[in-house]
């Protein structure tokens, strides 16, 4: 098996996976579909848009062009079966996050899960790590 860092991966190689909402519709589509929409739940909106969401958008015409793989809404189901299929050498999740879980659209993905043999890596505006 050649490892990740032994290839070379090139945009078309990439997904973009997007668990948190990308719009006011998306937003209120989480918190029916999720219980645990923490996220959703206690999010300014126009500040999230303005901060988050206009800086992404101005990015997708470019990720679109290098031919990155984009699919909004990531929920568990997703993540499977990306895994499984290997379709894509790269998986970029964006999505909310606590020390304890990664919350996908519509559950939770606690850190306590091996079987998947994933490594998360969580970074913010003041500070990144690496969690295995």
């Amino acid at each position: 098996m050649c490892l990740v860092t032994e290839q070379i991966i090139k945009p078309k190689d990439c997904l973009l996976a997007v668990a948190i909402p990308l719009s006011k519709g998306s937003r209120y589509k989480n918190l029916r579909v999720s219980a645990n929409a923490q996220f959703a739940k206690h999010m300014h909106w126009g500040l999230y848009e303005q901060d988050t969401l206009l800086p992404f958008r101005h990015l997708l015409p470019l990720l679109k062009k290098l031919k990155v793989g984009m699919k909004p809404e990531f929920c568990l189901a997703d993540l499977q079966y990306h895994l499984s299929h290997n379709d894509y050498k790269v998986i970029i999740l964006v999505a909310h996050w606590t020390d304890t879980a990664i919350e996908l659209f519509d559950s939770l993905m606690h850190q306590a899960t091996p079987e998947l043999g994933l490594c998360f890596i969580k970074a913010s505006l003041n500070s990144s790590r690496i969690l295995t």
